[in-house]
Formats: structure tokens, C-alpha cells, sequence
């Protein structure tokens, strides 16, 4: 809801034509389809609305799932270290990884200069090499068929969580190896 008040803002302010508008709130609720039915030239300048305006409004309508910060505890408390790997802006991501999870990170990683962002591996790579983990050691958790095509172009396990960004059927359908449902299957997925 919030990327999607974000990128709204971005596609009024560049000044989209009223009946292309309407075909906006068609198309399904994703900040890259929606940019699709935008003229190539108009998208870049959506980005660049979108950026400072997330950067402002990472915060609002933005909580944990249930029960994530606890199973995240007890993974860290059983001497997982563990990252965020986001193609959100890179401030917002520290910004939102310490006010939610404050001490609870190791490296909290988002778009910015001189790394490609997902499904590129650089991010995953950056924060690997952070924290020192090997591939073979990395598990990758994520909700979305980006993600299993990061955990895949990085070398390294997936569990995908289907409360997330899409279903688990779409999930399966594009790759998904391990999808749970809860924290507590996140928790015993990784064991």
C-alpha cells in the first residue's frame, strides 16, 4: 500500500494524461506493472519522485508480520547472523531495519550507486560478504519470484514466505523451493 501511494504520487507529479490515470488503478497493484503503461521517456521521472518520497514515507502503514521479530531473535540468539538485501532506497532500509529491529541486524543493504539490485546478485553478495557468510552457509528469505531469482543468481538456498508480496502458488510457479506460512515454520525451515 505504501510503495503503491509512493509510486501514485510519482505518476501524478510528471503529469499523466487523466484517462491513462484510470488504467492505472487497473492494473494489478505492483509499481512495475503499473509502470509499464507509462511512455518509456515518463518512467525514469517517476523514479525519481518515487525515491525521495519513499525516503520520506518509508514509516507510514509499515509493520512487521506477526511474530517475525521474535523468530528473528531467536535465530540471531542461536548464532544466525543475519542481513537485509531490499531494492527499497538504501536509507530508508537502514532507517526502517533499526526502528523496527533495532540492534537486531547485522547489515541492512538497499538501492544505491555501484550495485545492481535484485535479481542481480550484488546486494546478496555485499551483504554475504559483510557478514562474512559463504553460500554454501546462506540461506535467502524473501516473498517474491525476484527473490528466488536472486537466491538462484547468487548461489544460495531460498525459503520463500507466502504472506508476503505474492501467493505461494505464483511463488511455486516461478521456482520457490521451501514456501512457509508462519514464523514458526520460518523458524523450523531453517533448523
Amino acid at each position: 500500500e505504501k510503495l503503491m501511494a509512493a509510486q501514485r504520487s510519482g505518476v501524478k507529479t510528471v503529469f499523466i494524461p487523466e484517462e491513462n490515470l484510470e488504467d492505472l488503478e487497473d492494473v494489478p497493484k505492483e509499481v512495475t506493472s503499473q509502470l509499464e503503461i507509462l511512455p518509456v521517456r515518463r518512467v525514469e521521472e517517476v523514479l525519481n519522485f518515487y525515491r525521495p518520497y519513499y525516503e520520506l514515507h518509508a514509516q507510514e502503514k509499515t509493520a512487521p508480520y506477526p511474530g517475525i521479530p521474535e523468530a528473528l531473535w531467536a535465530l540471531k540468539r542461536s548464532g544466525v547472523r543475519l542481513a537485509v538485501a531490499s531494492n527499497k532506497p538504501d536509507g530508508a532500509v537502514k532507517r526502517l531495519a533499526e526502528y523496527y529491529f533495532p540492534g537486531l541486524f547485522d547489515a541492512a543493504l538497499g538501492d544505491r550507486p555501484g550495485l545492481r539490485v535484485k535479481p542481480y546478485p550484488d546486494l546478496l553478495e555485499t551483504a554475504m560478504g559483510l557478514l562474512r557468510a559463504l553460500p554454501e552457509s546462506t540461506v535467502y528469505i524473501g516473498d517474491s519470484d525476484v527473490d528466488i531469482l536472486t537466491a538462484k543468481n547468487t548461489g544460495v538456498d531460498c525459503v520463500s514466505v507466502a504472506w508476503g508480496f505474492r501467493s505461494e502458488a505464483f511463488l511455486r510457479e516461478h521456482g520457490a523451493g521451501t514456501v512457509v506460512h508462519s514464523a514458526e515454520e520460518l523458524l523450523a525451515a531453517m533448523h
